[in-house]
């Protein structure tokens, strides 16, 4: 069976109505292993507490709590706000004072974030529905930003070219920006799997749809036989190396740390921002896909 080329690329304002629409029937599947009050999503929140716990001995955030008495915390792409939450909460076990925010596209997702933070850090975390490439748009920065559940896998290396001058923007100088990977470089070097099912307490069977050959990315097809339901979402899957290896374009300092007890997860951690970074527009990532578009097409006629 060969790999579909089928490209579908239109433009990067796709990242806009129907990728909520995407990412919202997605996660709706997978609510039981993400959401905190079902005991697959609050079983993944004791485990982000233990994997936050790990991450802070780093010394590029132990020199953050040092500094600091308050810490200012951003969670991006943060959904239930299982990574933000558990992060903040052991913030506040080093005694300090911790201001949260948690953004996202799905605002019915960031109601039961703010509630379950609430009910574990005793105060609300500030919520915004807001697409992560306008983050300049909360007016304020961060000593940490976090991405954390593998949400990376929902951008393209386009893409990612665009979300880091979106981070640096709301990034203090000695800020960290930590992003979760989930590493199948080895997988698919193995073979690439048409089919799968997804881990989890209840079995959603995973198709690969198309392939698009500008953006590197895969569309998927799931299904829930319990629900009946089907959701797409495109996918990007990163070599943990590859991804390091863009966000130092962008930083001057990185470290690349294991997941303590699940192998095939990595935590990429920058700080310091380079003064003089690539400038790249979202106009312009646009024309090049756009006009490679055209060629590839020109070359099949």
């Amino acid at each position: 069976m060969g790999v579909s080329c089928k490209c579908r690329f239109k433009n990067l304002e796709r990242r806009g109505e129907s990728l909520e629409r995407d990412l919202r029937e997605y996660y709706k599947l997978l609510d039981e292993e993400w959401n905190p009050y079902k005991p697959g999503g609050y079983k993944r929140f004791l485990e982000a507490l233990r994997v936050v716990d790990s991450i802070v001995e780093h010394k590029f955030i132990r020199d953050i709590i040092k500094r600091r008495n308050k810490v200012r915390i951003l969670d991006v792409c943060s959904g239930y706000g299982i990574g933000g939450i558990a992060l903040a909460k052991v913030m506040e076990e080093h005694k300090k004072q911790v201001d949260l925010t948690l953004v996202d596209i799905r605002e019915e997702v960031l109601i039961r974030a703010k509630k379950w933070s609430i009910e574990v850090l005793r105060k609300p975390a500030k919520t915004l529905v807001l697409d992560v490439m306008n983050l300049k748009k909360l007016g304020e920065k961060f000593d940490l930003i976090i991405m954390y559940g593998n949400s990376i896998a929902h951008f393209s290396p386009w893409d990612l070219l665009l979300l880091l001058p979106s981070i640096i923007n709301v990034l203090e100088d000695n800020g960290v920006f930590i992003v979760e990977n989930i590493d199948v470089g080895l997988q698919l070097l193995m073979g690439y799997k048409y089919i799968w099912i997804e881990r989890g307490s209840k079995p959603i069977l995973n198709f690969h749809a198309s392939y698009d050959i500008l953006k590197g990315t895969c569309r998927r097809l799931f299904f829930s036989f319990e629900h009946n339901e089907k959701g797409f979402v495109d996918l990007h899957f990163w070599y943990t190396s590859t991804l390091g290896a863009l966000l130092f374009c962008f930083f001057n300092d990185l470290s690349i740390l294991s997941h303590p007890w699940e192998h095939w997860k990595y935590y990429v951690i920058v700080r310091r921002p380079r003064e003089n970074m690539p400038r790249i527009t979202k106009k312009r990532v646009e024309e090049i896909l756009s006009e490679n578009l055209k060629s590839e097409r020109q070359e099949k006629t």
